[in-house]
């Protein structure tokens, strides 16, 4: 999984650079303070950039509090896992019934 999030942030990033480089012409970007003109690849990683930070932001605590929470489940897991085999490993007394 870790390869293929790799592989496509690097097509990402050189389809990012071929934009950029074949529309190098500046835009007019219309502010509430004035306007001002930036290339069209800035202002479109700008925009790229500023919705990755808001995904981060919103999804962020979300996705922590996840791992925290399987992480806890895994060793609560292993720690039940080890007591039924150390139960399984008891040999039954000789006054009990078995079936």
């Amino acid at each position: 999984m870790r390869i293929f999030l790799l592989v496509l942030c690097l097509v990402a990033i050189a389809a990012g650079a071929a934009f950029s480089y074949y529309n190098p012409a500046p835009v007019t970007v219309d502010w509430l303070a004035g306007t001002s003109e930036i290339p069209l690849g800035v202002l479109l990683l700008a925009a790229m950039l500023a919705g990755f930070l808001l995904a981060m932001l919103l999804l962020g605590p979300t996705w922590w509090i996840l791992r925290l929470r399987l992480r806890r489940l895994q060793k609560s897991l292993l720690r039940q896992s080890g007591e039924l085999d150390s139960l399984r490993a008891l040999k039954p007394s000789a006054g009990t019934l078995e079936d």
